[in-house]
This record gives C-alpha cells, structure tokens and sequence, in this order.
C-alpha cells in the first residue's frame, strides 16, 4: 500500500519534528517539511502531495497567502489551517477560503495524536468527493448518450416511416403500369402494339429497380462496416465507356451530351462506388434537364487533383434546396421532367462516397440556371 505524502509548512522546528515523528510512526503516511511559506510553495511545485498542512503565521508568507499562490498554480490539493491556540476566528475564515479543515495547535499530546486522525478523515473525504464527482459524471455522461441514442432512433423511426411513405408513392404507379399492360397484353396477344406494351413495362421494371438499388445502396453505406475496395484505375477511360450508355434516354427528350475528357486521368479509388456516382449524377442531370438542353461532362487534371464536372440546363436549386441538397429523402423544389423516379437518396449516396474517400463535392447553382457539380478527386501518383 502507498503511503500518502504529507507536507507540513511551519517555521517553529520543534513542532515540525513532532509531527513528522508521529506521522512517520504510521503505515499510512510519510512527511516532508518546509520551514516558510516559499519553501514550501516550492515543494508543492515539484512534489505531488496528498495533502498540506498549513502554519498560519510563518515569516514570510501568511497561510493564506500560501493557500492562495498554490491555487493559482492550479495544483488542486487539500489544506489543513494549522492555527495557533486561542486563533480559532482565523480557522473559520480557512474554511471559508476553501481549507479542508483546521487544527489549533500546541505540543500536547492531545494535538499530535488528534493529527493522524483528522489527516486520515480529509484524505478519506476528498477520495470520496472525487469518486462521488466521477460517478455523477459518468451519470452525465450515461444521460447524454441515452439522449442521442433516443434521439438517434426517433430519427431512424421517422426515416423508416418516409422510406415506406416513399416506396408506397413512388411504386404504385410504375407496379400500376406493369398491370395495365400485361393485362393488354394477355387480352390481345397479337395485337401490333405489344412491343410498345413490353417497353413500357420494361421501363416500369427498371425505374422501380433503379430506385430499390438506391435504397439498398444507403442501407449499406450507413452501416460502419462498408469498406471501400480502392485501386488504381483510368478514370477518363471509365468515364468514355459510360455515356454511351445513357445516350438513348438522352435521345429521348432531344437532349445532347457533350464531353470533354483528357485521356490517361489515373486515380486511386472504390471504382465501382465512382461509377456509382458519375452515374448518379448524369441520370440526375438528364432526368431533371428540359427537353432539347444540353448536358456538359468535363474531366481534366488541375495540379493534383482531378476535376469531373457534371453540368446540366435544368432548374437549379435555390438557397433552401442548397442547404438540404445532401441529405435523406429529402424533396427539393425541382421534379423529373418527364415523369421518371425519384427516392430522394442519390445525392445523399454521392456525398457519403465521397466523404469515404475523403473527397470533395462542389455544388455551383442557382435557381433556373441549371446546375454544376465537381468532384475533386486526388491523382493515383
């Protein structure tokens, strides 16, 4: 067991041997001495002590004095007043200053045996404020985080309920559509419009697939445990292969996609959850894009980084839809021009893409301006 380290500051020697010798006859406690308050300022600078006890009237300092020049060191230690008989005015004004307790002292043998006694009960006491200090924390800090995790699923209730809300809306057409025509279909099977009939249940099928994919792709990307699968790759090559692919649905509403990509762009990254965004934000750019507009996509190196842009003729965002623009099912002002599917989740998705990658997205918009997002990636090098 450790012995808790004393030091007694008093200028009359002959009691500070007697204090020392009674301590010193204990397991419990062992005491240095300081013969004048900037002594023993000094041994409370280097040494960490227990606990002080404290002359009131030494030759250079008064105990106050002392009490007050340790507290302003911010050494947080407890004080005895040790007071001279007769002083006890002087010892309620200790307790008042913060002392921990007094003694009025003298050399009899009542003084020096009530010492270890008195200095047992302050440690005692100060041991048990700091343990009921730490378990009140603790019953802070429990409060705090029930408080979060209460808050916390409120917030997964509330985006369960606009999830099925969402899934509700947004499917009943596209599954009410694939009825109809199959229905068409099985009561005139040779009827010459079938293939229009399979066209529109195809893009029924493929709308509500699309949306499904953007919900299971934000459940896995809010749990902890996605990793990210980075390699180096060509992103100017991943970028040329894409586009053709949406030049079809493009074609549909008279809108041209003009490229402009600097061959050889290498970067080291998820490439599947890069195709994810890029895709993410060119169906976003011809979905909300007016007919006959064009769409932008540039892809070019700027010192160490590599700029991707996606700029579109749609309505842009105003103020409001900017500060919500990243966040979950969240509705903004501008919709779909030609009826096409929206979960509210793609540009949440691209932002905790990025975010992973430790990447930024710049959003440049105003309201009927169209709109421009960049990426800034890092080169592979």
């Amino acid at each position: 067991m450790n012995r808790k380290k004393i030091l007694f500051i008093e200028d009359d020697e002959g009691i500070a041997r007697l204090v020392k010798r009674r301590l010193g006859r204990t397991k419990d406690f062992e005491c240095d001495l300081a013969h004048n308050g900037t002594d023993g300022i000094a041994k409370v600078k280097d040494a960490n002590y227990d606990l002080l006890l404290l002359d009131f009237d030494l030759p250079d300092l008064t105990g106050f004095d002392v009490f007050g020049e340790i507290k302003a060191l911010g050494i947080k230690v407890p004080c005895i007043m040790v007071t001279a008989n007769g002083n006890e005015s002087v010892a309620v004004s200790a307790l008042k200053a913060g002392f921990s307790d007094y003694l009025v002292k003298d050399t009899s043998s009542d003084f020096i045996e009530l010492l270890p006694v008195v200095v047992n009960q302050v440690i005692e006491q100060v041991i048990s404020k700091a343990e009921l200090a730490r378990k009140h924390r603790e019953t802070i800090e429990l409060g705090d985080s029930l408080q979060l995790s209460n808050s916390r699923l409120r917030q997964l209730n509330e985006e369960k309920s606009m999830l099925l809300g969402m899934l509700a809306h947004e499917l009943r057409n596209p599954i009410g559509a694939i009825q109809v025509f199959s229905d068409l279909i099985l009561e005139d099977p040779s009827n010459s419009d079938v293939i229009t009939y399979v066209k529109e249940i195809k893009n029924a099928a493929d709308g509500s697939l699309d949306m499904l994919g953007e919900l299971l792709n934000s459940v896995e990307l809010d749990s902890a445990q996605i990793k990210l699968k980075k390699e180096t790759f060509n992103l100017s090559a991943l970028l040329s292969s894409m586009i053709p692919s949406y030049q079809s649905w493009a074609s549909e509403k008279n809108i041209t996609i003009s490229s402009e990509i600097t061959l050889g762009l290498y970067i080291f990254a998820d490439k599947m959850k890069i195709r994810e965004i890029i895709d993410n934000l060119i169906s976003n750019a011809i979905k909300y894009s007016p007919r006959r507009k064009i769409i932008w996509i540039k892809c070019f190196q700027v010192k160490n980084l590599i700029w991707c842009s996606i700029k579109d003729q749609g309505p842009g965002f105003n103020e409001e839809d900017q500060k919500k623009i990243y966040g979950r099912f969240q509705r903004l002002s501008a919709r779909p021009t030609a009826n096409e599917s929206s979960s509210g989740l793609g540009l949440s998705i691209v932002k905790t893409i990025m975010d992973l990658h430790e990447a930024e997205i710049e959003l440049l918009s105003e309201s009927g301006k169209g709109s421009e997002f960049r990426l800034y990636l890092p080169t592979s090098e």
